[in-house]
């Protein structure tokens, strides 16, 4: 039986080549109005708005020219806790409005703002007591949890003329960045990579694209994992998108190395001394190292081996080879060890196994010598099956293998002081 395994060692690298990072102090607008169509009723109010105070007695707007409002009609607050309540934005960084207080004004008089995420629980983020008698525009921070607004005006006396709100947020562009953790990058390895591109401000990364640059499909993950089959240098790119339309990308180079094929040879030369032959070869690279595991309890690092086993049989022995990049490869196979120039006779022709591939059942026949013990073992040289046949029927056995799933096996058999191995294939 011959069987090549991978050996996996893990490496990390955390890398990026970043192209067109871009930031801008340009504004982008998320909320805006002045309140230039505001006559006083709910119907007017710009849409989205509430506002509390709708005065039948006096006007609760201001329409005369001059210096009343940003744009005429600004909003009047002329009763104390008049409230303004702003329909949801995206979050922004800096609020701006104007208001001018009319007269003599109170030092009394106080314009509160709130901010809500959700317009349940409120948080004051100002308290102007402060106001103005000439028109002031003000500026103000918002934390990124900010998406309602509400101004409640508590006068003591005067009445504020309030106008022009905006809520605006620096245009940031997003900066691509890649991570990846690398199973010491081998050919046939699976490297994972991370997104971990950032965006300044409250927007968000909200797309992204992976061009793994060896020809297959582009990939939308956050963290996706890719096998590269084949050694060669390979272009890495992320493209990533955030929610304000801006976009970025990287690239990083990731080099695989070609993987060492294993493969060994062995000759019985004389009892139980077997020559072990290392037949490995690597594509533009080097082996530089051995490792043999016997299947006896015993180890070499030597290339080409010679090994006395205990005693004759089955031993499933393992060879693997590392390349000069650190690349891992291993090859098992099935050694029969026979015992030669201690016994001639020819075991092989004497006892048939059939069918082979088989299904439910297993004959073994023996022409001449009694058969007195069968094993049966996996893939991996683990004993699954053993049986003592008893002496009426040495000669012709048949084995039921129903419970056994489909792959390959090997059976071992004894026949008086000899010993056979065959392998056989389970197919169902």
């Amino acid at each position: 039986m011959k069987k090549n395994f991978r050996l996996l060692r893990f490496v990390i690298i955390y890398s990026a080549i970043i192209f067109n990072v871009n930031s801008s102090s340009a504004q982008i607008i998320r909320l805006s109005t002045g309140f230039d169509n505001y006559i006083g009723s709910v119907a007017t109010v710009p849409a989205g708005w509430h506002i509390s105070w709708n005065s039948t007695s006096s006007p609760s707007y201001y329409i005369t020219a001059g210096n009343y409002g940003a744009a005429i009609p600004s909003y009047k607050f002329g009763i104390t806790q008049d409230t303004i309540f702003s329909p949801h934005f995206l979050s922004g960084d800096t609020l701006k409005f104007w208001c001018k207080g009319q007269g003599t004004f109170s030092v009394q008089n106080v314009l509160s703002i709130y901010i809500s995420e959700d317009s349940l629980s409120w948080n004051q983020i100002q308290n102007l007591d402060s106001l103005p008698v000439t028109a002031t525009t003000f500026s103000f921070p918002l934390p990124c949890s900010a998406h309602y607004l509400m101004f409640v005006y508590f006068q003591v006396s005067g009445s504020l003329a309030f106008d022009d709100v905006k809520v605006t947020m620096t245009d940031y562009f997003p900066v691509a960045f890649i991570s990846t953790w690398i199973n010491l990058a081998c050919a046939g390895d699976s490297i994972c990579f991370g997104d971990l591109s950032t965006i300044a401000g409250c927007d968000s990364i909200v797309s992204r694209i992976w061009d793994f640059g060896d020809s297959t499909a582009t990939d939308s993950s956050q963290n996706p994992c890719h096998v590269f089959p084949f050694p060669g240098n390979y272009n890495v790119r992320l493209y990533v998108t955030a929610s304000n339309g801006n976009a970025d990308s990287t690239m990083l180079q990731v080099t695989i190395f070609p993987l060492p094929v294993a493969q060994f040879i062995y000759n019985n030369v004389s009892g139980t001394l077997v020559d072990l032959t290392d037949m490995s070869t690597i594509y533009s690279d080097s082996i530089v190292s051995w490792y043999w595991s016997f299947g006896d309890s015993t180890f070499s690092i030597q290339h080409n081996p010679s090994h006395f086993y205990p005693s004759v049989g089955m031993y499933f022995t393992c060879l693997t080879v590392t390349s000069g990049s650190g690349c891992m490869n291993t090859f098992c196979d099935s050694l029969n060890v026979v015992g030669v120039g201690i016994d001639e006779y020819d075991l092989a022709s004497d006892i048939s196994v059939s069918p082979n591939p088989a299904i439910n059942q297993l004959a073994v026949s023996s022409k001449q010598l009694a058969v007195t013990q069968i094993d049966i073992h996996d893939i991996l040289g683990q004993r699954i099956f053993s049986q003592q046949p008893a002496a009426s029927s040495q000669r012709q056995v048949v084995l039921d293998i129903s419970h056994l799933n489909s792959g390959i096996y090997f059976l071992k058999l004894k026949a008086g002081k000899h010993l056979l191995s065959r392998k056989f294939i389970i197919q169902k």
